[in-house]
């Protein structure tokens, strides 16, 4: 079973990322793997199911220099697995009061170019996934 794309992924301390198609397997810094940002993260589908990354599987072992390495200036992509959970169903008002939470923790990165308070009203008045994606994503467009 699979997640539908477009997918939001949001995780711990303000990570946010969109999934525009289905893969087994994403890049990802060997750093951010280290730390397990997206461990646990929630994964809103464009049909309405809610998943959670269950686990991270590199699909090459990551060694102690890379680690060591990975914590400085060197830090290479890697390929990983994702085991994803189906949790179920989720309301569209759960999904946009995430995007909030996301936003209002927000370093400047999601308001480039609209301000918050017109990101705000787009996801408020968000009558769908698609709505709220494009509301979300209306900062760092031109």
């Amino acid at each position: 079973m699979n997640y539908t794309p477009p997918a939001i992924v949001i995780g711990k301390q303000g990570y946010f990322e969109v999934w525009k198609d289905f893969q087994d397997t994403r890049a990802l810094s060997t750093y951010e793997f280290i730390k397990r940002r997206r461990l646990g993260a929630l994964v809103y589908d464009a049909d309405g199911k809610k998943w959670k990354i269950e686990e991270l599987k590199p699909t090459t072992s990551v060694g102690f220099f890379q680690t060591i390495l990975s914590l400085t200036v060197y830090n290479p992509a890697l390929e990983a697995e994702f085991k994803l959970l189906l949790l179920g169903e989720y309301e569209l008002r759960e999904l946009k009061d995430r995007l909030l939470g996301i936003l209002r923790s927000d370093d400047d990165v999601l308001t480039q170019f609209k301000e918050e308070s017109t990101i705000e009203n787009a996801l408020g008045n968000a009558k769908d996934f698609s709505e709220a994606l494009s509301a979300i994503l209306m900062g760092i467009q031109e």
